[in-house]
């Protein structure tokens, strides 16, 4: 689950990444766009995706689809095969957080076995490559107790700091990979669902929201994203993460 109060710090975050490693990261976008269109999905050719975001290259008019992405793409509990557990035994964040320890668990599962044939490789690789220290949670422990005293009870969010990977059975802070998998969950995922490029898409509540999901809580269907209202050429794409 996805959270505006992040925008500032995660903008800052990713010019730095973006900087250093945007054509790498190009070239992970671009085999992110190939992979959803073999598997049938669809990219709308006015836009231009780069590390810096989504913009128009010409003239999209309203309800135009911008995106559409097949379950296949998707990675959900609905998706994939979930690793045994007993019906009695549930994480602690079950259906109260973004962080999905099911969804965790397999992302992880898929970066150690290292599978080029993997149905999700492309994703995987990109997910990877996201920068981490986002969000508070993944800060250090100093770096937390310090926006706890500023944040307190006077700034919603209530708490910032409250995701951890060892919410998830079997899960440990002390893991890196899992700690840099399930705090990277918190930062893009939809309720059970890693949507791959709309993702990646900038946040506003502003005149520049300016593009729509549909279908994002409907597991095993295709997600859509249509533009809200007519968007000129030249202009940034941008959607909502919480309306």
């Amino acid at each position: 689950m996805r959270f505006s109060w992040k925008i500032s710090t995660a903008a800052l975050l990713l010019a730095t990444a973006a900087s250093a490693a945007g054509t790498d990261s190009d070239a992970l976008i671009q085999d992110l766009v190939d992979w959803v269109l073999s598997k049938n999905g669809f990219v709308n050719p006015k836009l231009d995706i780069t590390s810096d975001g989504f913009s128009a290259n010409a003239a999209i008019e309203k309800n135009e689809v911008l995106l559409n992405i097949p379950p296949e793409c998707i990675i959900s509990v609905a998706s994939i095969n979930v690793l045994d557990k007993d019906e009695d035994e549930e994480d602690e964040d079950e259906g109260s957080t973004g962080l999905n320890c099911d969804v965790a668990r397999f992302i992880i599962k898929e970066i150690k076995e290292e599978k080029e044939s993997s149905d999700y490789a492309p994703y995987i690789k990109y997910i990877q490559s996201l920068p981490t220290g986002i969000i508070p949670s993944s800060w250090s422990e100093e770096g937390q107790d310090l926006i706890d005293q500023i944040v307190a009870d006077r700034l919603p969010p209530v708490s910032v700091t409250g995701w951890s990977y060892e919410s998830c059975r079997g899960g440990s802070d002390e893991d890196e990979l899992g700690k840099s998998v399930a705090m990277k969950i918190v930062e893009h995922c939809y309720e059970d669902q890693m949507i791959p490029l709309y993702d990646m898409m900038d946040h506003s509540n502003g005149d520049d929201f300016n593009a729509e999901g549909r279908g994002k809580f409907y597991p095993g269907r295709n997600f859509k994203v249509v533009a809200k209202k007519a968007i000129e050429a030249g202009s940034p794409i941008k959607t909502s993460y919480n309306l």
